[in-house]
């Protein structure tokens, strides 16, 4: 078993950072990460992160103290962050190893923490405009926001609150999104929403006759960009979700984003089409995505 033997509110200081930060690791602490300590250096700059909960542990029989929280943000103020805020610094008797791990795990569980659905979901009540829009429109615009602000590979690398934020940010193409695309059917795709966000960008206007052509086939022209697309859209799928497919054949997001984008220039442009192809050149032919330190290789 485990028991809390003290908890004291304390101001930051580099002299108690470097205590905890060398402290003993719980065996099987995940090691430090760059990202973690970028993301919780962004928190700390930005005022959003100011009360920091640290705990340390003995075991009876073992020499010397654990720590059991506070890995990276100890390392953050030990090695060089000016202190700022305060430290709520948890103590606790274990009676074995096994009880020193269990005390572990139940910091930052994964079941209680908060999701991206729940961030998005406050971020969105909390603005008027964005207030009971539909889901699945609003989420994948909201996913299509977060790859055009931080990049390919963001997802695992951005906060909840970053991605939130990004979708706030682009908020009038949001509920642009949610007002011209329907509910179900073959645009609810991130690759698409990432295009139709970079032809709202040009033109609200003219996305807003393009994706309407797209989805009911109105242009009279067969070989018009929007009618090509259309085609294109109802002949493949996106994966299911579950590492199956759905018959179909099936486009990364950043490959439909390009096609559409394609499309979307010839359509401009007044040029007919007869086929949607790739290019060596990619989504970059189009528009400009981030590769910096939120990004991975695709």
């Amino acid at each position: 078993m485990f028991s809390i033997a003290s908890v004291e509110v304390v101001d930051m200081t580099k002299d108690l950072a470097i205590k905890v930060a060398g402290l003993q690791r719980v065996p099987g602490e995940r090691k430090v990460t760059k990202q973690r300590i970028s993301h919780l250096e962004r928190e700390i700059d930005q005022g959003a992160l100011t009360t920091f909960r640290w705990a340390t542990a003995e075991v009876k029989g073992h020499p010397g103290v654990y720590r059991v929280n506070g890995q990276h943000t100890s390392k953050i103020f030990a090695n060089g962050r000016d202190p700022r805020g305060k430290v709520v610094l948890e103590h606790y008797q274990c009676d074995s190893v096994e009880d020193l791990v269990s005390l572990w795990s139940r910091f930052d569980p994964t079941a209680s923490s908060r999701s991206k659905t729940d961030v998005l979901n406050t971020a969105f009540q909390s603005d008027k405009a964005l207030q009971d829009l539909p889901v699945k429109q609003s989420q994948t615009a909201a996913k299509a926001a977060g790859i055009v602000e931080f990049g390919f590979g963001y997802t695992n690398k951005v906060s909840n609150y970053d991605k939130a934020q990004a979708a706030v940010k682009h908020k009038d193409f949001v509920i642009w999104a949610c007002q011209t695309f329907q509910p179900k059917g073959q645009c609810l795709r991130v690759g698409v929403y990432v295009a139709a966000l970079h032809t709202f960008t040009e033109s609200e206007e003219s996305a807003s006759i393009f994706w309407r052509e797209v989805q009911d086939g109105s242009n009279p022209s067969p070989t018009s960009g929007s009618r090509a697309l259309q085609r294109l859209l109802l002949e493949y799928s996106a994966n299911t979700g579950n590492g199956a497919r759905t018959g179909k054949k099936s486009l990364l997001w950043d490959q439909m984003a390009e096609l559409c984008l394609s499309a979307w220039q010839s359509w401009r442009q007044g040029r007919q089409v007869q086929s949607l192809k790739l290019s060596k050149a990619g989504l970059s032919k189009f528009m400009d995505i981030p590769k910096g330190e939120h990004s991975s290789s695709t």
